[in-house]
């Protein structure tokens, strides 16, 4: 896609499409689910979808991205390591869905989302994003590499990054990394 936006608010989108799989997953099981920064959408804490986004920009405007969103839909099982994190629609419906529809339904959510963020901008969508995630309030680490950051999640920035206030009293805009909660 060739969005009308800065380089810098492409992490945008990552958010507008996790609130459009969200919607578009609860269609199926009729109950709710739950966002995790930056991009997973998980039912009952295991993850059914994640999304990622990959830009190519000028020094101030992005020229396209390129979304992936990776849903599981008809896994009937996991290998091991994943089956205590991983689920699917599957596994808690317990048939099959057909993927066309699941597909349809995504995009027109994505259009909805999209058209949504254009016309009243990330506010519109950090507030909804937020109240649906399972991070805000919540003790959590941050994996960067090797690194560790430890604290609160407080919520998002006007960029898309996590902001924890750490065991010293410390705020801090967290920008990248795997995130646990507890």
């Amino acid at each position: 896609m060739r969005p009308p936006i800065l380089s810098r608010q492409a992490q945008h989108l990552t958010f507008v499409a996790a609130l459009a799989v969200m919607k578009t997953v609860e269609k199926y099981l009729g109950r709710a689910l739950q966002l995790k920064w930056p991009n997973d959408v998980l039912v009952d804490g295991k993850k059914i979808s994640g999304v990622l986004t990959e830009l190519e920009a000028q020094t101030e405007k992005v020229d396209f991205i390129v979304m992936g969103i990776g849903m599981n839909i008809n896994q009937e099982k996991f290998p091991k390591v994943l089956s205590q994190t991983a689920t699917s629609l599957y596994l808690i419906q317990g048939k099959t869905t057909p993927i066309d529809s699941v597909l349809d339904d995504l995009l027109n959510q994505f259009e909805e989302w999209y058209q949504n963020y254009l016309e009243k901008g990330f506010p519109f969508i950090r507030e909804i994003w937020e109240e649906l995630s399972l991070i805000k309030g919540r003790a959590v680490e941050v994996k960067e590499g090797r690194k560790k950051k430890r604290g609160v999640a407080l919520g998002l920035d006007e960029d898309g990054a996590l902001i924890i206030k750490t065991p010293q009293g410390e705020t801090e805009h967290i920008y990248s990394g795997d995130l646990i909660c507890f």
